[in-house]
Order: structure tokens, then sequence, then C-alpha cells
């Protein structure tokens, strides 16, 4: 069998055997709709065992690929921290203290929280905690080259800002019922996999099961008087809107005033859903010119996520500690913020530096060659 490197050599491969195929048909037959058939089942014979090959000749060759690529992986992230290092360095910094700040003051209250019942201190404990992970996702997506995708988890990171803004500001009863609303959850999911369940490979759930997720929603249906889908939870806050409209998470913004955060919002969202994009309009083609379909990582347009991120991460973290204000935690959220600006003003002189830096040197080598 012959040795198949790359993916052109695979094509290359089947369309000879397809064509020796087709001529040895050709000249077997003197019939040309006999012939056309007979061509016909040649090629479904030749598509049943070219995949087996082409998967062969992939694990045979994917080491040596892959470590290639590998090490082409390593050396870019290499070049690409190196660019960003300063503005990653008080990023990260900005990370831990947020989260060792965090955990000190959750260990610090939760007992008390707990015997009192606070449902608001939970809320925000864990919705911190989710927040700190997304930001952390976020970090590790600039590390390996992807800014898109960096800013795409900031989106989520402001959905559990703003979220926990709201039950902040309105309290004990929302809070309940944003805990409540998992449930009407788990029951619309459930109803759905069932649904789904055997054209997507899928165990059902029984019908105990799901017995029980609806009993679940009823009590609490009974208790507030109306199911818990969506946004509706967050229903107390707006006492002016329209009974049972639907609540959104631009009603939300809007409530807390965070809806100056909307376009940026809106502009992380081109980055999740598949709509149209002109060209250029990715972070990580913002420094070239050329018509270029962006498959992997680059090293460009780190400044938006990593400002964005940072400031999100601060403003979790102080609303949270400022639950419980005091001179501790009033240092640390100030502290917090300062080195947050910090971060977007490092970011925009390491691009515009490095920027000019290798556009010198660009030009210097052309000048040589």
């Amino acid at each position: 069998m012959n040795r198949i490197d790359n993916s052109t050599d695979w094509l290359e491969f089947i369309e000879n055997l397809i064509e020796k195929e087709a001529i040895r048909l050709i000249d077997e037959k003197s019939n040309e709709e006999e012939a056309t058939r007979a061509i016909e089942r040649g090629v479904d014979e030749v598509l049943k065992i070219a995949p087996g090959i082409y998967v062969e000749a992939m694990k045979k060759n994917a080491q040596s690929m892959l470590r290639k690529e590998r090490r082409m992986r390593r050396a870019f992230e290499k070049r690409s921290f190196k660019r960003w290092r300063p503005a990653f360095d008080l990023l990260e910094t900005i990370w831990r203290a947020a989260e060792e700040s965090t955990a000190a003051f959750n260990n610090k209250h939760r007992h008390d929280a707990a015997e009192k019942n606070d449902q608001v201190f939970d809320a925000l404990t864990r919705l911190n905690g989710r927040g700190l992970q997304v930001a952390s996702e976020a970090i590790h997506l600039l590390r390996g080259g992807y800014a898109d995708g960096a800013m795409s988890r900031w989106r989520t990171l402001h959905e559990i800002l703003v979220t926990a803004m709201f039950i902040r500001n309105h309290g004990p009863d929302v809070a309940e019922r944003y805990f409540a609303s998992v449930d009407f959850s788990r029951l619309k999911a459930a109803n759905q996999i069932n649904r789904f369940a055997d054209r997507a490979n899928l165990q059902p759930f029984s019908s105990e099961e799901l017995l029980q997720f609806e009993k679940r929603c009823e009590a609490w249906e009974e208790r507030f008087g109306e199911k818990l889908n969506d946004h509706d939870w967050a229903r107390p806050g707006f006492p002016g809107l329209v009974s049972k409209a639907r609540i959104t998470f631009a009603h939300l913004e809007e409530n807390t005033g965070m809806d100056h955060w909307r376009p940026r919002y809106k502009w992380a969202s081109q980055h999740t859903h598949a709509g149209h994009r002109d060209h250029g309009v990715g972070l990580g083609l913002t420094e070239t010119d050329s018509d270029i379909i962006l498959v992997g990582a680059s090293n460009s347009g780190f400044v938006d996520p990593m400002q964005m991120i940072s400031l999100h991460v601060c403003s979790l973290a102080t609303i949270l500690l400022l639950t419980r204000p005091s001179i501790d935690t009033l240092t640390i959220t100030r502290a917090l913020y300062e080195l947050a600006h910090e971060v977007g003003e490092t970011a925009i002189e390491r691009e515009a530096e490095t920027l000019r830096k290798h556009r010198r040197h660009f030009w210097s080598w052309r000048r040589r060659s």
C-alpha cells in the first residue's frame, strides 16, 4: 500500500483509484449505459474501503504531525505571552487576589449566613465562584491566542455579574426565587431530553422522576403564584411591568444600571452565534488588512477582553465583600479596582509598542531582502 502523508495525497489516491476502476470497467463493457452503471458500482466499492485506508493513514502519521503542531503551538504561546506579559501579570494578579479574598470572606461568614438562612449571601458567593471560573477560562483562552473566545466567555461573566447585582439590590425574596428557578429549568430540560432521547441517544427520565420534578415546580408555583421560567424569578424587581410580561436579560441590565454595557454584550455575542460577520471584525484580525479566514490562534486583539474581564472580576468580588463592609473589605475592593484600571492602560501600551517594533523590523527586513 502506498504511503499517504497528508490530505492532498489522500485525495490524489482516491481519484487515481476511482480513475483506474473506471478505465477497467469501460474496457470490459461495450455498452455505454452498462459501463456507466458499472462505474457507479465501482465507485461505491471504492468508497467502502477508502475511509478505512484514510483512518489508517491518519493514525500512522498522527504522532509526527502532532509533535510538529504542538511544537509550533508552544512557540506561538511563548511569543504571545512575551508580548502581553505585563498585562497578563496584572490580570492574573487581580484574579488571584479576588479568589483569595472572597474565599477568606466566605470561610469567615459562611456559618453565620447559614444560621440566618441568608440566601443573598449564598447566591452571591456561588455567583462569584462561577464568575471566577469563567474568568479563568477566558484568561486561558487569551494565553492560547483566542481573544474572540475570551470575549465570548466575558459575555457569560457579564450575565453572572448583572444577576449578582440584581439579587443584591432586591434582597432575600428575589434570591429565594432565583434558587427555586432551577427546578423549572430541570423540568424543562428533562422534558426536552425525553422528547429527543431516541434520536439523540440519551437516557430518558422515568415517569416517576418527571413526576418528582413536576411536584417541586407545583409547590414553588403555589408559593410564588407563577412559574419561574427563564428570568421570571426577577419579577419582584419590576413592579411596573405588565403582569406576566416576559422578563429578559436586557431588563436586568437596565434595572441594575448596567445597560451601558449592552453594545459590548452584543459585540461579544457575535462570536457566540452563527450570524454573518464582515471581514476583519474578529479581535484576532485587528492588526491586519488582509482578507483572512482565521481558524486558529492570533496574538492580536487582547486589549478589550483583558480590560473587561478584570473590571467584571473586581465588580463581582466587590458585590460580595461589601455585603459585610469593613476597613478590610473596602481596602481590598479599592485596591482591586486600581489594579483593574492599570490592566487597560498596560495592555494598550504593550499593543502599540510591540506593533511599532514589529513593523520596524518588518520594513528593515524588506529593505535588506
